[in-house]
């Protein structure tokens, strides 16, 4: 795969790519409140139709050792994208984050399009996203954001 990219702007047979990190906080300041952070994500592009998802970790430290740990979050994201006319790409992504214990649990529904001016070194990304949390009471709030950005890089 030429990148990881998010957009399959060079066409072609089935291309995937898997990626991970991790980040580990060590308690060794004495705070006793170490983190760790995980994510493992992936891309399929193929013919224009590009799509990517992740899965996220977050655990804390529960007692006085390292070892003693408890999850902290969950979150994941899926995102599917097709290039249209090597210019175009409208995307839709879902993604959600989880807490420890369900409460304010949210989720978000993105839809968007990006215009590559040129490839990769500029384009222009305009997108709606709205998100629902969930509180611990049981009740919803909503929000609707629009967004548009213009990246240059050399």
């Amino acid at each position: 795969m030429k990148g990881y990219s998010e957009a399959d702007l060079e066409g072609g047979p089935i291309r995937i790519a898997i990626g991970s990190s991790g980040r580990a906080d060590l308690y060794g300041d004495g705070d006793e409140d170490s983190t760790v952070h995980a994510e493992v994500d992936g891309v399929v592009n193929s013919r224009g139709f590009a799509t990517s998802a992740a899965i996220y970790f977050f655990s804390r430290q529960a007692g006085d050792s390292f070892g003693n740990r408890q999850l902290g979050s969950i979150g994941a994201h899926a995102q599917a994208g097709y290039v249209v006319a090597k210019r175009f790409q409208p995307v839709v992504r879902y993604a959600t984050l989880r807490p420890r214990g369900g409460a304010d649990n949210t989720h978000e529904i993105l839809a968007g399009c990006a215009v590559y001016i040129h490839e990769h070194s500029s384009n222009w990304q305009t997108e709606i996203c709205s998100t629902l949390r969930e509180t611990e009471l049981g009740e919803f709030s909503a929000d609707t954001v629009a967004r548009t950005q213009l990246q240059l890089s050399l």
